[in-house]
């Protein structure tokens, strides 16, 4: 199935290969400087893009802090408006947006129609909190009016990563546009083209030039890049999605030069599976959890944590379900999970690094006799089930980011909790449990931002807050949590009462 992928790839001249250029201020730009993005599974060339030289970088900035003034003042039922029209005309494109992110990842066609319809639910949703900042006025203690505004930061940083990668730098641009502030989008190194056409699919929605920019750096130098970007004084917010590693460096800049930052990183989602639990239904939302997107997605089940009055049960039946997912990836048009086959050979070389190391330590492959699929490749990785993963194994603490579920052994409900916390991570979880109680008191112990009763972990709603506890991160994107991200207060105050000031200090 890949080689037949493969080859239709070389054979198609016309996918070799595609220029990128940069988006500033409303037009495309092409740079001196250029990297080549690689097909991941041919290796053939899939686009030639323009590296941000200095010169862009000034020229961005430029004109997303002078497209700031106004775009912020313009009533806020027409930047909703215009976010309404981005809809409409994605809607539109969807082909074309489905084509090139396909091109460029080999993301499967019913991933690539989950990641557009997240788009569109987010975009809309962001049109509609236009309306919907406001300020209070608070009772003051010398009798004073208070008027507290939430107003908009100004040039926003948003960096987005290749997974879901529309959802995500939708969800980048929208929710910051809709608070008044401006964007420069830096973009996935993996996607350019993919996010390059966010620049003119938003131009031609009406949304004024120099409202959103995006840029791309060469791997040489992206790291002094984007922390001069971030030390700019006219960039005034930072927000982050991908892993905890680059997730410290964002923090760390933005800490030097006191810029507020949301983070939103990695995660090792754990279901914790209790006595009670529908054990069939849990098994099939943790190998579905496990595999959406090759595992490479922030909430992905990583760990199923079962109490060992159900553990040998649970086990023979996720088996059965891992023999029906092999049985589905012969199809990959009918299942949203397969090998591992976007990020490339590290991040694959990394989740068979975690496999082999939890094998040798004396876990068990529970997926041994999987159907194998034809044309194995440096940068894929097949889905992967251990049983009797302990704590002295790497994969046990370490986000693997890939289809590689560990099932973990405790001994009551209390042990489990335990081994869910003890995770750096915190991002997403699920309970499984009839007992509703018991389940709602474990939720409420568990160091997570977000916890799914009888669900899958993979749970994101566009109107829900959506970031992590602890090492996932800091901050909210979504819903009306998000104008608390991405705007600021002002206070403004009127003194009703005679005097100037409550102490005569001329008498």
């Amino acid at each position: 199935m890949q080689a037949t992928l493969a080859r239709s790839f070389a054979a198609s001249k016309r996918t070799l290969f595609h220029d990128v250029p940069l988006w500033i201020n409303g037009q495309s730009v092409t740079s001196k400087k250029s990297f080549d993005v690689k097909h991941p599974i041919s290796g053939e060339i899939v686009s030639r893009v323009s590296a941000s030289e200095e010169g862009d970088v000034q020229a961005a900035l430029q004109s997303s802090n002078q497209a700031f003034p106004a775009w912020s003042r313009l009533p806020a039922h027409e930047r909703r408006t215009v976010l309404n029209r981005v809809a409409e005309l994605l809607e539109e494109r969807k082909g074309l947006f489905s084509e090139v992110y396909g091109r460029e990842t080999c993301v499967g066609g019913l991933v690539r129609h989950v990641d557009w319809t997240y788009s569109m639910i987010h975009i809309k949703e962001a049109a509609s909190l236009a309306t919907q900042i406001k300020g209070d006025i608070p009772q003051t203690v010398d009798g004073s009016l208070a008027l507290v505004l939430r107003e908009p930061y100004g040039t926003v940083l948003s960096i987005s990563p290749f997974n879901f990668g529309l959802t995500l730098a939708i969800r980048a641009i929208v929710y910051p546009l809709t608070c008044g502030n401006t964007v420069l989008l830096k973009a996935s190194p993996l996607i350019p083209e993919t996010h390059f056409l966010l620049g003119q699919l938003f131009k031609d929605a009406g949304l004024p030039d120099g409202c959103l920019n995006i840029l791309q750096f060469g791997n040489e130098d992206v790291g002094a890049m984007v922390d001069r970007v971030i030390g700019d004084p006219r960039i005034r917010m930072v927000n982050f999605t991908g892993s905890e590693a680059i997730g410290k460096v964002i923090g760390e800049s933005c800490g030097r030069h006191v810029k507020p930052v949301l983070l939103e990183l990695g995660g090792k989602a754990c279901a914790l599976v209790l006595e009670t639990a529908d054990l069939e239904a849990a098994a099939h939302a943790i190998i579905f959890g496990s595999n959406i997107h090759s595992g490479q997605t922030c909430m992905c089940t990583e760990r199923a944590i079962v109490v060992e009055s159900v553990y040998d049960e649970f086990e023979l039946i996720i088996r059965g379900k891992g023999k029906e997912l092999a049985a589905a990836l012969a199809d990959s048009t009918k299942t949203a999970v397969g090998e591992m086959e976007v990020a490339g050979e590290g991040p694959a070389r990394k989740v068979r690094g975690l496999v082999e190391d939890a094998l040798a330590k004396g876990a068990t492959n529970l997926t041994d006799d999987l159907v194998s699929l034809e044309d194995h490749h440096a940068s894929k990785v097949q889905p992967v089930l251990l049983s009797g993963v302990t704590s002295d194994m790497k994969i046990y603490f370490e986000e693997s980011f890939g289809p590689a579920l560990s099932l973990i052994k405790a001994t009551s409900t209390a042990h489990a909790v335990e081994i869910a916390n003890s995770s750096q991570y915190g991002l997403s979880s699920s309970i499984w449990s009839k007992d509703i109680m018991t389940a709602l008191s474990v939720a409420r112990s568990l160091e997570c931002s977000a916890v799914h009763l009888n669900s899958t972990t993979v749970h994101d709603e566009s109107s829900l807050p959506h970031g992590g506890h602890k090492s996932s991160g800091s901050g909210r994107f979504n819903g009306s949590y998000a104008i608390q991200s991405f705007t600021q207060t002002k206070t403004v105050t009127f003194r009703t009462g005679e005097g100037m000031a409550p102490l005569d200090l001329l008498a």
